[in-house]
């Protein structure tokens, strides 16, 4: 919380001069944080536009497109535009996560339907999961934490190894195996590629910076560690 400053009536006279550099190092890093998200905001808005333009126009031609040719060419850049449409709108959520201008309609949501509705057809997924577990969240927002996890570690876990997600009362967690040499002090930061996975494909590193957001958006806790070759993901939200 950059806007907390340090008290200056309070302390001996002696520490007044180092308190006053403090307060403004904090206003200065307020001002530049808050720099930056207005930047990420204006430049997602701005990108939202003519990228939907390109991908009307694209689905149009797909539409008339008889060339063998260039239906490939086509459907290449239509999955790329996908990829771009999915980070500006990410990056549109991010910024109002950070401005605290999402808004959020709490309810009862069964966090083991929710789950199902999400889980990809993958055979390395393996489920732990009780008939019903209430929490008292916003559906929307559990879907988009449980997606992104969920396609994270689809996209990063080794090929043979398998992917474990329980759940019990409120809590999920999500195991799978991953590559060495990923930086924990990293994890959950914005465009942080831990691996190939993340510098290739549609990921981007953002995944994680809006779970974190999410979850606290939510008042839950998450715990993210990598070590020994694992990956663990651990979820606990509000109970209802």
């Amino acid at each position: 919380d950059f806007s907390g400053r340090v008290a200056v009536d309070v302390g001996p006279l002696e520490f007044r001069g180092m308190v006053d550099r403090l307060n403004l190092l904090l206003a200065r890093l307020e001002q530049a944080f808050r720099r930056e998200q207005t930047t990420i905001g204006v430049i997602a808005h701005e990108l939202r536009t003519p990228v939907a333009t390109l991908r009307t126009t694209i689905e149009f031609r797909q539409l008339v497109a008889t060339d063998p040719a260039e239906r490939t060419v086509l459907a290449t850049c239509a999955r790329t535009i996908e990829r771009m449409q999915a980070l500006v709108t990410n990056l549109l959520l991010l910024a109002r996560l950070e401005a605290g201008k999402e808004t959020l309609h709490r309810e009862t949501v069964d966090l083991v339907t929710t789950l199902r509705d999400v889980l990809p057809a993958d055979p390395r997924i393996h489920t732990t999961l009780p008939p019903q577990a209430l929490v008292r969240a916003s559906p929307v927002h559990v879907r988009l934490v449980l997606d992104n996890l969920l396609s994270n570690a689809v996209a990063h876990a080794l090929p043979a190894g398998p992917i474990r997600i329980s759940i019990e009362g409120s809590t999920m967690t999500l195991i799978n195996p991953c590559a060495e040499g990923i930086d924990t002090t990293q994890l959950g930061t914005v465009f942080y590629r831990a691996d190939a996975a993340r510098s290739d494909g549609d990921h981007c590193g953002l995944g994680l910076a809006l779970v974190s957001r999410l979850v606290r958006l939510l008042d839950g806790t998450l715990t993210v560690t990598a070590a020994a070759g694992e990956f663990r993901v651990v979820v606990t939200l509000p109970q209802a």
